[in-house]
């Protein structure tokens, strides 16, 4: 090549370099503008000057590590950390702006460090005979030097040239979130200019990045276990229909807010759907029919915080005020056990233990709320479905009407018993058809079929060994000492139930399992499980067949009592029910929203189905065997009160941090 053409392709190449620094020069300029929009105003005067950046990624970086470095300045983190100490706390957000590959990075704090001057120089402070005096001024002035943090990249949002410089000249934070939140969000898979401009994102901005988006609240984002507040207002966290029908777990000790935050959730879609959701609830404890009352949250439990997360649910709250909520609108089934037993007389009970429940709740609001006369019961018109009325007094009377329905297990044959008792054995059930055709047993009470047996027993033995005979005449007798086949209420059948709630222009249908316990003639524990049963089997009957009204949340109330791990025969058969509801959720509507102490306790089909888990506090060994990252299975077991981990594939990251508040709804504790 000739020195001409040698010159000429030198030429050439330079100016190509200065293209490309001036185009990267650009970027850089719009990733600039671009960070401060992004970046939330913290009320640190120091950060003013600088657009409410806080930080720069750093030009050392330690190699395999997918950690980003950041650093931050003296006069950044010094103002943060008198105003704002939870920006360092693990969990906490970052957004990165990438020049170079035109993106936005979303990151997370796992860990930070801080040396002094003379630490970096190798030099020590000499001890002194006095321990604790004041550092010397050298001492002093050596600490004030940047700050690392050690983010790790939850996801990226790449926007290319034109998309990364139209952002940049957003002219309002709607115009940006809406851009972001149209974005695709990607897993960042690329590394970090040095320099790049860190900001802490906007709410609003973050909401657009990672937070899924429904109509169904769940809480407002969190910083492990603290709500994210980076300009005073929460960020929701929601997820869409699509992924509540892929099914909900929640799990968590005693008195970490697991009912609370169930209950919230139940408001949030009352609320929001406007009748085209059926709530449907196995209530275990009698904890979620106080729901039917007006909610009350003492002055004492609504901070700013609290009443900015009470928000979201649509409930009206200020801060140091009591809450004074809505409530969830129902029917009420419950057995009618005993040969005699009087559905009217039945529900007029009932309803006396309604107002007893409702009593002991206000009782805590030192006279803000409370029961101002009897209940009175009144015929609906709906074949045994009865209406208790309550006056309640939270500041202005009001009357809240519960709709009461008395319900047994009704029985034509006697062939039927090996379909509603989850305890029979697959033997015990295959023989039962032939017993009763060939001895002409033709009554579906149990007692009486466990009498017809027993005259025939050596006739009997032609079906079946002596093992399954005794197996199924203990499971007829237990089945009898339940009181509650064949009374004189109507069936437990979700078609009929779901009419009257159509009809009485309610959308919550309650199965008071506490009750039943409390009335049982036998094993409490037993005929819950043999009642919520029924109710399940007829729930996934009336969904194949297409007699479901649109969209069910059906809340099951410990879980683990319907669905355990082990379990033998019995959890075989409850599992079988469980596959049929779950294999109808996308296709009908149907979302199950299941509750236990721990995920351990449940069958690891439930677990598998649950394709989103919210984890609040329990105990260490529980945590550790929790499939979190390692930073939030360490501090659970320390999480405040309705604070929770959620897992979804719904989340960008797969994990991020929930906060719910006080139930809106009545509750029976503090």
């Amino acid at each position: 090549m000739s020195s001409g053409a040698e010159g000429a392709s030198f030429e050439r190449m330079v100016s190509e370099r200065r293209r490309i620094v001036q185009r990267y020069e650009e970027m850089v300029e719009a990733a600039e503008r671009l960070a401060r929009l992004l970046a939330a105003e913290l009320g640190v005067e120091t950060l003013q000057q600088y657009g409410w950046l806080v930080g720069r990624v750093s030009a050392s970086r330690d190699i395999g590590s997918d950690l980003v470095p950041v650093d931050m300045a003296p006069e950044a983190w010094i103002g943060l950390a008198h105003s704002h100490p939870e920006v360092f706390s693990p969990g906490y957000f970052y957004a990165i702006v990438d020049p170079k590959t035109a993106s936005i990075v979303l990151g997370e704090v796992a860990e930070s460090t801080r040396s002094s001057i003379p630490g970096v120089l190798g030099a020590h402070e000499p001890l002194t005979s006095i321990p604790l005096a004041k550092p010397s001024p050298v001492t002093v002035a050596g600490n004030v030097v940047s700050i690392r943090l050690y983010v790790r990249p939850v996801l990226a949002v790449h926007l290319g040239r034109d998309g990364f410089e139209k952002a940049s000249r957003a002219r309002s934070l709607e115009e940006i979130t809406q851009l972001l939140a149209g974005a695709e969000k990607l897993a960042p898979a690329f590394p970090l200019d040095p320099g790049s401009p860190v900001a802490i994102p906007h709410p609003r901005v973050l909401s657009a990045l990672i937070a899924p988006k429904g109509d169904v609240v769940l809480g407002a984002l969190a910083i492990m276990d603290q709500p994210y507040l980076a300009a005073g207002s929460p960020v929701p966290v929601s997820l869409p229909w699509s992924v509540m029908v892929k099914h909900v777990l929640v799990t968590g000790t005693t008195g970490s807010g697991k009912t609370s935050l169930v209950k919230n959730v139940l408001y949030s879609v009352s609320k929001t759907s406007r009748g085209s959701v059926h709530i449907v609830v196995l209530d275990a404890n009698q904890d979620y029919v106080a729901g039917l009352f007006p909610g009350y949250i003492p002055a004492s439990l609504v901070d700013a915080k609290r009443a900015g997360i009470l928000r979201l649910y649509g409930v009206g709250a200020k801060p140091g005020e009591p809450v004074k909520g809505p409530a969830l609108r129902g029917i009420v089934a419950i057995p009618c056990p005993g040969d005699h037993c009087s559905p009217r007389n039945e529900a007029e009970y009932y309803a006396k233990t309604l107002a007893g429940i409702a009593r002991a709740m206000y009782s805590r609001t030192k006279g803000e709320c409370r029961l101002t006369d009897s209940p009175k019961l009144l015929d609906t018109g709906i074949q045994d479905v009865y209406e208790a009325r309550y006056a309640v007094d939270c500041g202005g009377e009001e009357t809240v009407s519960v709709y009461i329905a008395p319900r047994s297990i009704k029985l034509k044959d006697p062939k039927q018993l090996a379909e509603i008792d989850p305890y029979m054995t697959e033997r015990a059930r295959e023989v039962l058809p032939a017993i009763v055709d060939s001895l002409s047993c033709r009554s579906p009470h149990p007692a009486q079929l466990a009498h017809c047996i027993e005259r025939r027993i050596q006739e009997a033995k032609r079906y079946a060994p002596e093992a399954t005979l005794q197996h199924l005449l203990r499971r007829l007798r237990v089945l009898a000492n339940t009181g509650v086949i064949n009374t004189a209420a109507p069936g437990i059948d979700y078609s009929e139930l779901a009419k009257a709630m159509r009809s009485l222009a309610v959308d919550t249908l309650m199965l008071d399992l506490g009750y039943a316990a409390a009335r049982a003639q036998s094993d409490p524990t037993a005929v819950k499980v043999l009642l919520g049963y029924q109710l399940l089997r007829s729930l996934a009957s009336a969904a194949e067949k297409g007699e479901s009204p649109g969209k069910i949340l059906l809340v099951v109330d410990e879980a683990h009592l319907f669905f355990p791990r082990g379990g033998g025969e019995y959890a075989e058969m409850l599992r079988r029910t469980l596959e049929r509801l779950a294999r109808l959720g996308r296709s009908r509507g149907i979302s199950l929203l299941l509750s236990t102490h721990r995920e351990s306790d449940l069958s690891p089909l439930v677990v598998t189905l649950a394709n989103t888990k919210i984890y609040m506090r329990t105990d260490r060994k529980t945590a550790e065997e929790l499939q979190l990252p390692t930073e939030y299975r360490k501090r659970l077991p320390f999480y405040a009160d309705y604070a929770a981990v959620l897992s979804s594939y719904a989340v960008h990251g797969g994990y991020l941090g929930l906060v719910s508040a006080p139930a809106t709804i009545g509750h029976r504790t503090a």
